[in-house]
């Protein structure tokens, strides 16, 4: 029998001590939620939008009038009363304080969203107003202290949509430009979704006021994307409203007065 050589690398490859598993080379390990989690797509409401069909008065998704309590449909038959009568008094909205939720999403005029990671920032040109929800999960802020105009926004991406909790309101401002009251017992919940290829923005609102309303109810706004460059402008409403008094309102700089050019001195 003819006996084949081996190679020197074979030869030495078959005579090396087989290792132990626990002195091969370390593997990495790779925590199984983390290699089977699936991407998260976070969707991007970012840019300029105006409302779509602004109603003067909000009605529940099926066309009804909101299910007021009895002293609550008073409170709101006062309110409509002042608007027809143009008093101003009971209309904080008339005197340049903040309009509320989801009131200032009914003004004819267009905001802009800013998406961050730990934030969603809502600029509107009504006087400038800003509106800040925080994102679950991304920072702990200390709740704001007391009832607000604009609540304290809590938000969370749920698939394609954005859930906004929001509590903590004063009972200053109106639900629309209708009236309609609430306390500082409402609870608004928002979802924020987006079809037409991005192109139009739907919010879909529940509100729940225990002290107002005898159910929750529901209603629903759409806003249509504007243009990349649309800038958001200037918009002061004291003056807007006419509210500057003579002594309030800016006066302009007086012209210098003309010099009176000085003679030169006579040289003795």
């Amino acid at each position: 029998m003819r006996l084949r050589l081996l190679s020197p690398c074979i030869l030495a490859w078959c005579l090396m001590p087989v290792l132990p598993v626990s002195a091969a080379a370390p593997a990495v390990n790779v925590p199984a939620a983390a290699a089977t989690a699936p991407q998260v797509i976070v969707p991007d409401f970012s840019g300029v939008w105006m409302p779509v069909g602004t109603p003067a008065a909000l009605r529940t998704v099926d066309g009804q009038r909101p299910p007021l309590l009895p002293d609550a449909a008073k409170l709101y038959a006062d309110h409509q009363a002042a608007s027809v009568a143009q008093r101003k008094s009971l209309d904080g909205m008339a005197r340049c304080l903040p309009p509320g939720l989801p009131r200032i999403f009914l003004q004819r005029m267009p905001f802009e969203v800013q998406q961050e990671s730990g934030a969603v920032n809502v600029l509107f040109q009504w006087n400038r107003i800003v509106r800040t929800i925080e994102l679950a999960g991304t920072r702990n802020p200390a709740p704001l202290p007391g009832a607000t105009y604009d609540g304290n926004a809590r938000g969370r991406f749920v698939g394609a949509e954005l859930r906004v909790d929001t509590t903590g309101f004063n009972d200053a401002t109106w639900l629309d430009d209708s009236g309609l009251p609430h306390s500082t017992k409402l609870h608004l919940i928002e979802r924020w979704w987006m079809d037409e290829g991005g192109q139009r923005l739907n919010i879909d609102f529940e509100i729940d006021d225990p002290a107002v309303y005898s159910e929750i109810w529901k209603a629903s706004l759409s806003f249509r994307r504007l243009p990349r460059a649309t800038v958001i402008e200037e918009d002061v409403c004291v003056e807007r409203q006419g509210l500057l008094t003579p002594a309030a309102a800016p006066v302009p700089p007086k012209a210098a007065a003309p010099r009176t050019p000085v003679k030169p001195a006579d040289k003795r």
